[in-house]
């Protein structure tokens, strides 16, 4: 006979190591796939029993509860932790507590990982229906069975079942009967066989109560269809207004951050002054990457990207042969050089003009590239002096982490200024 622990809190821990290990599955396939997949939570209800039985677990009607409260809080710590920490490392970055909270600090991330709790949660629920079902089955019996079982039901079956039902006429839910009433008219109190057409719909369930429904009986396939349509009209519809309603807070949220560049209000704006010739601000969440630091050129990307997979912008400073008595002249080489060229990974470029806060002319190029692997928008602000010019250049990876990078770029534009007048460096 095999030995039951009686400690169900050690059981319970061995079961939840287990449901951790059952996301691995889902997690692969929302990070990698983009996706979230309802029947893999079926391997997370799997895995949870599976470790609540290597630690000799005590079986009784309390497990199912807790194989379903421990699938909830498996698919929890996937969501929160083990996605993000694999969301850092596809994009190239260390994983540490640090990263992890940091990268919780973009609202943005934030509310897309809680939407798709929301919807991870139901599917959960969903998936792990049968096998939950199964499971009581198996507590209420007390023998093994097939937890991914969906078994067929034969002729001999349905009648044996029927004439017990038609011996107490419980036929109808309002002459449904106590489950004991109706083993009593089984032969051995098949339990089994009983629960095998309550899970399959046939034996229908009312007030605690059981019925026969001739109904599905006579089309169990097609009952069932309809009941499953049921329930995914439900779920839909809950989706539907969990959309609505994150789609109402983003505006309003979008809404009130309008003439605020920097969705954190703690973020402060640093100054920098480069070789004592140009001067401009960087957030306090974006670094310096010094190894690509090059003569006269600075780089700079958010703190939870020190790759630059997220975007990446730089700061740089030349000279011309222009003065500004001959600005379109220079805005018309950039012109030929940037927008004029025929490129088969260009899609768009545009050039447009403004002056920045501090009176400087700024020449703004875009260009949005076509790259299956790294699709991109370049902004390349250049702020036109005498005979000499900065250059705020950004290229934007799209990274769902930084969505307001252009608004930081557009920001250190607006506050370029050149210490001495001229730049000259000779």
């Amino acid at each position: 006979m095999e030995e039951v622990n009686n400690n169900r809190l050690i059981a319970t821990i061995f079961s939840l190591i287990g449901g951790i290990i059952g996301t691995i599955p889902w997690v692969l396939i929302y990070v990698y796939g983009n996706m979230i997949v309802a029947i893999l939570a079926v391997f997370i209800a799997m895995a949870a029993w599976k470790g609540y039985k290597l630690a000799k677990g005590k079986v009784d009607k309390y497990v199912p509860t807790i194989i379903v409260i421990i699938s909830l809080i498996s698919i929890t710590i996937a969501t929160f932790i083990i996605i993000p920490a694999l969301l850092l490392l596809k994009e190239g970055n260390s994983v540490d507590i640090n990263t992890i909270k940091q990268l919780y600090e973009y609202k943005s991330f934030a509310r897309a990982i809680s939407g798709d709790y929301i919807i991870s949660i139901i599917f959960t629920l969903l998936g792990i229906s049968g096998v939950i079902s199964n499971m009581k089955n198996q507590v209420e019996t007390g023998k093994e069975i097939n937890l991914l079982s969906y078994t067929t039901i034969t002729e001999e079956e349905k009648t044996i079942i029927r004439e017990a039902f038609e011996k107490i006429d419980a036929f109808e839910k309002y002459n449904a009967k106590p489950k004991s009433l109706i083993l009593e008219q089984l032969k051995d109190n098949d339990i089994i066989l009983l629960n095998k057409f309550i899970n399959r719909g046939i034996v229908r369930r009312y007030k605690g109560n059981y019925y026969y429904s001739d109904k599905f009986a006579n089309n169990p396939d097609k009952e069932r269809v309809k009941s499953s349509f049921k329930l995914v009209l439900y779920v839909f519809i809950i989706l539907i207004i969990i959309a609505i309603i994150g789609s109402l807070l983003s505006d309003n949220n979008n809404n009130n951050n309008d003439n605020n560049i920097y969705e954190d209000e703690t973020i402060t704006l640093n100054e920098v002054i480069q070789d004592n010739i140009i001067k401009y601000n960087v957030p306090s969440n974006f670094i310096e990457v010094e190894k690509y630091r090059k003569e006269r050129t600075y780089y700079y990307t958010p703190k939870i990207d020190k790759t630059g997979y997220s975007g990446i912008i730089s700061a740089s400073y030349g000279t011309t042969d222009y003065s500004l008595d001959e600005y379109d002249e220079f805005k018309q080489i950039l012109k030929e050089t940037y927008i004029d060229i025929d490129a088969e990974d260009v899609i768009s470029s545009e050039m447009k003009e403004f002056t920045n806060g501090n009176g400087y002319k700024v020449v703004e190029i875009t260009t949005e590239y076509q790259d299956e692997t790294y699709p991109c928008t370049e902004y390349m602000y250049y702020i036109v002096n005498e005979k000499s010019y900065g250059l705020i250049y950004l290229t934007d990876y799209y990274s769902k982490y930084v969505k307001n990078i252009r608004e930081v770029a557009y920001n250190m534009v607006d506050k370029f200024d050149f210490i001495e007048g001229d730049v000259n460096y000779e």
